[in-house]
């Protein structure tokens, strides 16, 4: 784990939920509005999974196994936040 190895923005849905309900999001201190999605993503050659994120806009393409891309932020920090969401790719 000494060495960065760039990846792909692009991945797949491993699980997901529609939240409804608003709440303080403790990262960042802002209440998020509703609703909105979050899920597992498995980025492309990648073995793990990480939790983020999911523009609902085509709610009802948002399944398990749908190919996502993540959209980033226009000023970025060097982390995970950089990434504001990501959203299905049709």
């Amino acid at each position: 784990m000494e060495e960065l190895i760039e990846i792909s923005a692009q991945g797949t849905l491993v699980a997901s939920t529609i939240i409804r309900f608003s709440f303080i999001d403790p990262e960042t201190g802002v209440t998020r509005p509703v609703p909105y999605g979050y899920g597992l993503i498995q980025l492309d050659g990648c073995d793990n999974t990480f939790q983020h994120f999911i523009n609902i806009e085509k709610e009802s393409k948002v399944k398990i196994g749908t190919r996502v891309r993540a959209v980033f932020n226009e000023k970025r920090k060097g982390n995970l936040l950089d990434i504001k969401y990501f959203e299905v790719i049709d």
